[in-house]
């Protein structure tokens, strides 16, 4: 988990210092990013069993939202014909 940690944050350090970004785009990644951390926060505190799959679940959707939004983001970097717009 610690080098994933290490990659989010290298690739949220590129993309806040490139300045093609707009605010919607940071914005975009920083609720993604928000969404995830408060599953993460939530799943500490789940007290039945059956919630357990369901938060589990959640961190995974969410996780994967974040992520696929740097990648588009890195992508919109590096390629100048794919809008960071485009449909997940």
């Amino acid at each position: 988990m610690n080098i994933f940690k290490r990659r989010v944050k290298s690739s949220i350090s590129k993309i806040y210092n490139q300045s093609n970004y707009d605010a919607q785009v940071i914005e975009e990644i920083n609720s993604a990013r928000y969404k995830w951390q408060l599953a993460c926060h939530n799943f500490n505190f789940v007290v039945h069993t059956k919630d357990i799959d369901k938060m589990i679940h959640h961190i995974n959707d969410s996780e994967k939202e974040y992520v696929e939004l740097l990648k588009r983001a890195k992508k919109s970097r590096n390629n100048d014909h794919a809008p960071f717009t485009e449909a997940l």
